[in-house]
C-alpha cells in the first residue's frame, strides 16, 4: 500500500509545483509588459476643407464633419491631416480668466460664424490634432 502511496504523492507533489511555476511565469510576463502612454506630438494643420455637416447647440457649442480637399503643414509644426480625410472637428475658443469665452476676441468671433456656415461650402482652417479632444479647429484662415 505505501509503495502505491508514494508514487501517487511524487505526482501529486510534481504537478502542484508545475502548476505553480507556471502562473509564476504568467505573473512575471505580465510585469514585464509596460504599456507605452500613447501620444501625438504638436501638429498644426492648414486645410480647405468641404462642410459635410454642422452639428449646433449653439453658436459656442457645434462640432462640423469635414472632408479635407487639401492639407499642408505650418512650416514650424508638422501636419496630422491628409487630403480626403473625413474627420469631425470642435472649435477651440480662447478662454479668459474665469473659463468664459471671450467674445470680444477676434479668433473666437470667427469661429462663433463658423458654426454659421452651411453643408457644402468650403472653408480654410487651421487645425490641430490632441489626444484627448481629437481635431479642433484653431483658427479660420
Amino acid at each position: 500500500m505505501v509503495k502505491i502511496i508514494l508514487p501517487v504523492v511524487a505526482i501529486l507533489l510534481a504537478m502542484t509545483f508545475s502548476a505553480c511555476s507556471k502562473k509564476e511565469h504568467q505573473s512575471e510576463n505580465k510585469q514585464d509588459e509596460v504599456k507605452t502612454r500613447t501620444t501625438i506630438q504638436d501638429n498644426r494643420s492648414i486645410v480647405q476643407a468641404k462642410i459635410l455637416g454642422i452639428y449646433k447647440k449653439s453658436d459656442e457649442d457645434y462640432s462640423l464633419k469635414l472632408r479635407l480637399i487639401t492639407s499642408e503643414d505650418d512650416g514650424n509644426l508638422p501636419s496630422m491631416a491628409a487630403a480626403g480625410d473625413e474627420i469631425t472637428a470642435m472649435p477651440n475658443f480662447y478662454l479668459d480668466e474665469r473659463g468664459k469665452i471671450n467674445s470680444a476676441d477676434v479668433r473666437n468671433q470667427k469661429l462663433k460664424s463658423l458654426s454659421n456656415k452651411r453643408e457644402g461650402d468650403t472653408v480654410n482652417l487651421v487645425l490641430k490634432l490632441t489626444l484627448k479632444m481629437g481635431w479642433l479647429v484653431m483658427d479660420i484662415k
